[in-house]
């Protein structure tokens, strides 16, 4: 499949992703011979008769040529000067899936309270393939630790642009067990805790839980500092967040 670096379309990272669908057989890109794109619209039908002969003298069977979609687009200039011809089968229309999402998500601090930083490494992945990452990072100076794992997990999910599935890797006990275990019950004693305190850090948890209504999102917790490289870098992006608020 080919692609056209004027036809890209931006993710949930704010970055690129492929047009096109997994069965696409061929890609043709035209410019039309003038900015109306009349020239262009009947180059755009030859190339489909074209393309039909390609498929035809490729060994396709003339049932298969006939169930053929093709699809044109206007092109991002907003006008019909550039096209753009997609031969997929009719079978296989559907578009390909979004790279899996992946926010590790870190904080620290010196002294708690004291200084303290948050970090986010923000991974899409197509399979085993690396597609795009980003990286996120603050701090304060007066906070907790466990308010800076929070501020990391936020700070992820609201750096999404669209609705998306994601996987949020934290190595907070804290966080993934208030998430996914303690904050319905929460919600339901009206932020209080089993034993009848108000719950700490509320104001981060109720903006948590506004920040993930949009998006499908699965909690994993793993082991800080053992050998999780994500982690690891996640980590020194905390640090280094937390790292002018500690120089004060």
């Amino acid at each position: 499949m080919g692609f056209c670096r004027q036809c890209v379309r931006a993710d949930g990272l704010g970055g690129l992703r492929r047009v096109g669908t997994a069965s696409t057989l061929g890609f043709f890109h035209h410019r039309g011979a003038n900015a109306a794109g009349i020239g262009g619209a009947y180059s755009g039908i030859l190339w489909a008769f074209g393309a039909g002969f390609l498929l035809l003298a490729g060994g396709l069977g003339p049932a298969m040529v006939a169930a053929v979609a093709l699809a044109f687009d206007g092109g991002c200039d907003g006008n019909f000067g550039h096209r753009h011809l997609y031969v997929t089968a009719k079978s296989q229309t559907e578009s390909r899936p979004m790279p899996d999402l992946f926010a590790y998500t870190d904080g620290a601090c010196s002294g708690n309270p004291g200084p303290g930083g948050w970090g986010v490494l923000m991974i899409a992945r197509d399979g085993a393939q690396l597609v795009k990452e980003r990286t996120l990072q603050g701090g304060e100076a007066m906070t907790t630790n466990n308010r800076m794992e929070l501020l990391a997990a936020i700070s992820a999910l609201e750096a999404l642009a669209k609705p998306v599935a994601i996987t949020i890797i934290t190595d907070s006990a804290y966080v993934k067990n208030g998430i996914t275990e303690w904050m319905d019950n929460w919600k339901r004693k009206g932020w209080r805790t089993a034993a009848g305190p108000p719950v700490k850090n509320v104001d981060l948890w109720q903006r948590l839980d506004a920040a993930r209504t949009a998006h499908s999102v699965t909690w994993r917790w793993i082991k800080g500092h053992a050998g999780h490289a994500e982690n690891e870098r996640a980590d020194a992006l905390a640090r280094a967040g937390m790292a002018p608020f500690k120089a004060v």
